[in-house]
């Protein structure tokens, strides 16, 4: 008995250990963010012309709070506020004064699940779903409940690709404006997104 007992922990184990990993089923997570499977850039119109701004060293993680809902994505992204880059020095270095980036030297996205009822088998079936992301955004010392607008998209070879825009508004995370003289930039900013979901290189 002692070694039938063994013989099924074992069994178990290894089954839930299995179930665990990445597969399209739950949207191959669990899933670590970086610059290669994720872009973060941003654009806001000027008394110029439309600034353009990209990010970089983003990182994070995303996974299943429960593995039988491909809807309980839980993740968490954080971008150096020292990434941000608008090719220009001058308005780079303004835009990290006015969001303390020595206090708060990232700004961090966390989601806790998908408003609607998208899943993997839905998304290979019909090539695309809407939903929004629920969660939370800080930026500098201001956190706001939020819900980000997604299309997840499927890619080649049954993968997923995650993306969005939205408009935020400086002052509404208590941002100061951050022009310089010869610019002055409009009160809200564009963010784009995209995430990349596919099987790690482990796994083929």
């Amino acid at each position: 008995m002692n070694l039938i007992h063994k013989f099924v922990l074992l069994s178990v184990c290894l089954a839930s250990t299995a179930f665990a990993q990445p597969s399209v089923k739950n949207w191959y997570l669990p899933l670590e963010i970086n610059d290669l499977n994720t872009q973060v850039r941003f654009e806001v119109d000027s008394t110029w012309h439309l600034v353009k701004g990209s990010t970089g060293n983003v990182s994070g993680e995303a996974h299943l709070a429960d593995e039988n809902d491909p809807r309980s994505i839980s993740a968490s992204l954080s971008i150096p506020v020292a990434s941000f880059d608008t090719d220009n020095s001058s308005r780079d270095e303004e835009l990290r004064g006015v969001m303390f980036a020595e206090k708060y030297p990232a700004v961090v996205f966390s989601a806790t699940k998908l408003k609607g009822d998208c899943t993997p088998a839905l998304v290979l079936r019909d090539g695309k779903c809407e939903d929004s992301l629920i969660g939370e955004l800080q930026i500098a010392a201001k956190k706001k409940s939020i819900e980000l607008p997604i299309t997840i998209l499927r890619t080649e070879g049954d993968r997923f690709r995650v993306e969005g825009k939205f408009p935020l508004r400086w002052a509404d995370y208590g941002v100061e404006d951050p022009s310089i003289f010869i610019a002055r930039l409009k009160p809200v900013v564009t963010i784009f997104f995209s995430v990349d979901l596919a099987p790690s290189q482990q796994e083929g």
